[in-house]
């Protein structure tokens, strides 16, 4: 499983009925290229809304040889009432017009459950059916419990993929997870991989992973534990053992080991190798220097190679809370050198309006590639929603590619996790097991691109929220 740092309150957003606030929805953004001396349009996305600032178009184009735009491909958006997605079409242009391309379906249930998902592709006349995936057996924290996807082959659904998840009773904590594949000829399902997880507190304490036997029965491969700091309550470490068939025992691999400075920071991160006789040997680490403000100002990672040598290294300025250049140095033995410079900067509502990079060559700067971003505002009305009856705190923001989430609950419940970008799309959706206490939640962000987004937690009891605004950096 897989920057200034510094820990912060999530803003709590109490909705009223009939409230109204703005927001700004990313309109369209364009990235050039720095080639022959020259800036060169290479592609550009442009956003449509409908009057509940959701996304219903969004249309991307390429840059030409005349330094022009031409058509690329459309994607369009038809919402339901409750402004989930029903229908996704894709069109392509083919130089004179739009072409449709493939279409996604989906249907929900009486709760908004996604229950079903087809797949279609044109053929110039119609609409061919080509897969569908389904969903059924959700539960009370809306956790599916079965998922199959279907192939349609020479005009009969054929199984293809299925997904199998278990909850410990009656809560939202996953206890195991299997994957299977569809095999046609032998009409069997031959398993892929099983996750088994423990709990220690009010966090993963362990998973277990198995996968498949010659003859398609699981048996164990690897496990992963989770230590932490009872006080105050955060990861420790994160152990990787491997299944010795000799010994039929788990054997250390690996191991990564955590300190936190006073404000709950990360101080310094550290990767072992398991050498034998207790032994751990280190391989990497990674330290993390912060301003008084606790803004991480720099991040350095060194690597062991008969002593330790720089690997890579960052440092970070600011501009109010948001960091305007980041300057990447490339180690070599125990010096670093300059590489790379991403500048950055924002309109007057926090939002990322341009990104520029440039290459250092040890003497000057030269152009790579930059990006321009342009906002709308709307003003929408917000559902009545309810602050969560539980104190979280996030870290570290900005972040890179992991974010953590402390949340202390006065009881046991669920939580869903979405983290949503500037044009209110989805990016990452997680449900969580919360139990009574002091809960960290661990959410890998190393998919997300530089920008600014928003964390929504959603009790799935209450359906009481609290909103935050992150800022992922690369």
């Amino acid at each position: 499983m897989k920057k200034g740092l510094f820990s912060i309150f999530f803003l709590v957003l109490i909705y009223h009925s009939h409230a109204q606030t703005t927001v700004y929805r990313k309109i369209a953004q364009r990235h050039d290229d720095y080639i022959s001396s020259n800036w060169k349009g290479v592609d550009s996305i442009l956003f449509d809304y409908n009057s509940d600032a959701r996304l219903i178009n969004q249309t991307a184009l390429k840059g030409n040889a005349s330094n022009g735009w031409d058509n690329f491909s459309k994607y369009s958006f038809y919402l339901n009432p409750a402004g989930k997605v029903n229908v996704q079409v894709r069109e392509n242009w083919n130089g004179s017009a739009w072409v449709y391309a493939t279409k996604y379906t989906n249907t929900y249930d009486v709760s908004s459950n996604l229950t079903l998902i087809e797949y279609h592709t044109w053929d110039g006349s119609n609409w061919i059916p080509n897969a569908k995936t389904e969903y059924t057996g959700y539960n009370a924290f809306g956790n599916w419990n079965q998922q199959i996807t279907y192939n349609y082959i020479g005009g009969t659904w054929v199984y293809a993929f299925r997904g199998t998840q278990q909850f410990i009773n009656p809560t939202a904590f996953l206890q195991t997870k299997e994957s299977e594949s569809w095999d046609n000829n032998l009409q069997q399902w031959n398993k892929i991989e099983r996750l088994s997880y423990t709990y220690y507190q009010d966090s993963i304490g362990s998973i277990t992973r198995s996968t498949p036997s010659p003859n398609n029965t699981w048996v164990s491969n690897a496990q992963y534990l989770y230590t932490y700091f009872s006080s105050p309550f955060r990861l420790q470490t994160y152990t990787t053992k491997l299944w010795n068939q000799d010994s039929l025992n788990f054997l250390n691999d690996s191991r990564t080991n955590y300190t936190y400075n006073a404000a709950a920071n990360y101080d310094q991160i550290i990767s072992e190798d398991y050498i034998g006789a207790s032994n751990w040997s280190p391989i990497k680490r990674t330290q993390h220097l912060y301003n008084p403000s606790n803004q991480l100002i720099e991040k350095y990672s060194e690597e062991n190679i008969g002593g330790w040598q720089n690997k890579d290294r960052n440092t970070y300025t600011y501009s109010s809370n948001f960091v305007n250049e980041d300057l990447y140095y490339v180690g070599s033995a125990s010096n670093w050198n300059l590489s790379k410079k991403t500048n950055y900067n924002y309109d007057v509502n926090d939002n990322l309006i341009f990104k520029q990079q440039e290459d250092y060559n040890g003497i000057n700067y030269t152009p790579s590639s930059r990006d321009f971003y342009y906002y709308n505002s709307f003003v929408v009305g917000l559902y009545e929603t309810e602050s969560m009856d539980a104190s979280t705190v996030l870290f570290p923001n900005p972040c890179n590619d992991r974010l953590h989430i402390q949340l202390e609950s006065d009881k046991e419940t669920a939580i869903q996790i979405n983290i949503v970008d500037m044009l209110g799309r989805n990016r990452i959706l997680i449900s969580s097991p919360i139990r009574k206490g002091k809960n960290i939640i661990d959410i890998e962000t190393n998919t997300l691109a530089t920008g600014n987004y928003f964390v929504q937690l959603s009790d799935m009891n209450t359906h009481k929220k609290q909103v935050s605004k992150i800022q992922i950096l690369r």
